[in-house]
């Protein structure tokens, strides 16, 4: 699907990095903290029918619920 990006999140106590790759294969790079304004960020940059990658963990699960409430496939 045209669009449709991988994306791999690595989560910390504080921070987390993240990476998107897109169809054609360029990647970006975002970070953030993992505090509410934060997790809120990354999901606004979360598209419906992106494929979600993360790290489990506590935060991790927490970020899942919030991302699969946008049709992400997490």
């Amino acid at each position: 699907m045209e669009g449709q990006r991988y994306v791999g999140i690595d989560v910390g106590k504080r921070t987390m990095e993240v990476r998107f790759i897109s169809h054609d294969s360029r990647v970006t790079a975002w970070n953030g903290k993992t505090d509410s304004r934060g997790r809120a960020k990354l999901a606004s940059l979360v598209n419906p029918g992106d494929t979600v990658g993360i790290e489990a963990g506590v935060l991790g699960f927490a970020l899942a619920k919030q991302l699969r409430a946008k049709q992400a496939d997490v």
